[in-house]
Parts: C-alpha cells; structure tokens; sequence
C-alpha cells in the first residue's frame, strides 16, 4: 500500500512508454500542479503516485495508445 502523498516542491519523473519526449522530469509547482506535454495543468498535491499516475494515463489516453 502507498503512503507516499506528493506535495508542492517535490520533483516526479514521468515516465511514458515508447514516448520519449513525453518523459520528463517535472517539479510540482506551490499550487499543487503539475504541467506536461499533452496535459497541460493537473493537481498532483494530495495523491499517492499511484493515483497520480492511473490519472496521467487517463488524459494521456485521448492523444497516444498505451501510455
């Protein structure tokens, strides 16, 4: 079980499968926010990585198969 919560100033790396220019390095901003390509602006504060992963798949998914 996670118990991880990410949170502002913290730095993820988001890693896309056969998408290398969609995998980066991004902090996450005071908002609680988090910007990438495709995405825009998601809320990562408050989420385990888990979570915050099983939403990036989910926009992901309207733009690349699989991600």
């Amino acid at each position: 079980m996670e118990r991880y919560i990410i949170g502002p100033g913290d730095l993820l790396q988001v890693y896309v499968r056969d998408n290398p220019n969609l995998t980066i390095s991004v902090p996450v901003r005071p908002d609680g926010r988090i910007s990438i390509p495709l995405v825009q602006s998601m809320m990562a504060a408050g989420k385990t990585p888990g979570e915050l992963a099983h939403d990036l798949e989910k926009s992901l998914s309207q733009y690349i198969r699989d991600p």
